[in-house]
């Protein structure tokens, strides 16, 4: 039952990991789909959006205090994804 992600890395690391996804996961699905399409999906997006984008900044803050920790680099590996993902998410609105 011992997984690498719970054997090597801190449950923090792994929330971090798991909400930069789910941040990924909307913006990719905002970008390439007509989110106004319909007016429910519409809306939803637009009451989203801000706190993504809040989130985005949060968890960049997050991320990067958790590299900065003083653990070896091979407990970090979650951090480094997440900040990739994070990355990859502002190039994706520009």
């Amino acid at each position: 039952m011992n997984s690498f992600l719970v054997l090597y890395n801190s449950r923090k690391q792994i929330i971090l990991l798991f909400l930069s996804i789910l941040e990924f996961i909307f913006w990719v699905f905002s970008s390439y789909f007509n989110v106004y399409k319909y007016a429910l999906i519409g809306a939803i997006y637009e009451l989203l959006a801000l706190p993504m984008l809040l989130g985005i900044i949060v968890l960049g803050i997050l991320n990067i205090l958790e590299l900065i920790s003083k653990k070896p680099f091979a407990k970090k590996i979650l951090s480094v994804i997440s900040i990739a993902l994070l990355i990859i998410i502002f190039i994706l609105l520009n």
